[in-house]
Formats: C-alpha cells, structure tokens, sequence
C-alpha cells in the first residue's frame, strides 16, 4: 500500500465507527421481514447485510455525530482516530494515527465550511486549503460535503458483509483494489 493510499484509508476510516447521533427507522426495511405465524424469519444474505450496512452508514451522514476509529489496515499497519461531524454547521474535525508498516503518519484535520486546515502530529503550524480552489479529483485535499468521509468510495472496497447484533456488522474492505483486503467493524 504506498503512501497516498494509506492517507486515502485515513479519509475513509471515519465511517467505521460512527458513535452516536444514528436512530433506527421504525418501520420495518427489507431486512426486517414480517414473520407470519408458523414461518421462521430467514437468515440475512449477505447482499442484505451488505445493503443493510450501507444504509446505517448513508444515515450517519445527515447528523452530527462523533465517532472512533480503531483498526488493522494490510501491511501490519494499524490505525487509530476520533473525530466530529456536524453537517448544518458544516464543521468537520479528525485526528488519525497510522501506525506500523512503511509509512506511519498521523495528523489533524479541520474543515469548516470552504477552508479546510491540516496539521501532520510533528508540526505545530497548520496549513490552510481554500476548498474552493481544490480540484474535485484531488484525493489528498479535497473535501466533499455531499461525501465527507469518503463512504461512497468506502463502501465501494467492501469485499464481504455480515450482520453481528441488531445494530452492528463486521466486513472485509479491500482499500487500494490490490487484493490485500483489511477487516472492519460498525456498530451504532
């Protein structure tokens, strides 16, 4: 996994575990099937557990949340993060640690509104990015308030799905395409 791959994994990392400022629907989806007397409720496939897991994510979009990050990444990297997300005042914090491996880094990043300030952990300054003036197909510094972080690119690398609790799934994600797939954890 070379560099921009790894930092490309840090954007993504922020929806593994979103905590809090999720709700359930109280209406039944696809997942949750009526159970009619003398039928037993069939298992999730794995595709409705995928798409299942999708949705709690999409949701997680729309609120303010705060969320931990806490995961083995391919290459015996590890990595560690917290952040906050509030999409109606259009702030956006995350701080990541990649550790082990080749390329261990850690930074900082705060983006409110169109300005956007990243700080590596070894500096004191921060560097300010008019958004603005980003191109959109700029991995490194972009920013996507339709997509802050990163989980339509995310979801994208899931190699395998499965439903573990009413409220929580395990996977494979597979970040750079190159076969080297990383396992996650979700639960809201």
């Amino acid at each position: 996994m070379n560099h921009r791959t790894t930092l490309f994994t840090l954007d993504l990392a922020g929806v593994l575990l979103v905590a809090g400022g999720c709700t359930g629907s109280a209406e039944p989806t696809r997942a949750e099937p009526t159970v009619r007397p003398g039928n037993t409720a069939p298992s999730p496939t794995p595709d409705t557990a995928w798409a299942e897991l999708v949705e709690a994510l999409r949701r997680s979009q729309g609120v303010a949340h705060r969320y931990a990050v806490r995961g083995d990444l391919p290459e015996g990297e590890t990595v560690k993060g917290t952040g906050v997300f509030d999409p109606k005042a259009r702030r956006f914090q995350s701080t990541i640690a990649v550790t082990g491996g080749k390329y261990p880094t850690a930074g900082s990043r705060i983006v409110i509104g169109t300005d956007s300030y990243l700080r590596p952990s070894d500096e004191k300054d921060w560097v300010h990015v008019d958004l603005k003036r980003v191109k959109r197909d700029d991995r490194f510094l972009r920013f996507d308030w339709a997509d802050p972080t990163g989980l339509k690119t995310f979801t994208s690398t899931f190699t395998s799905v499965q439903r573990t609790g009413p409220h929580s799934w395990t996977g494979r994600f597979d970040p750079d395409g190159a076969e080297e797939a990383a396992d996650f954890y979700y639960a809201r």
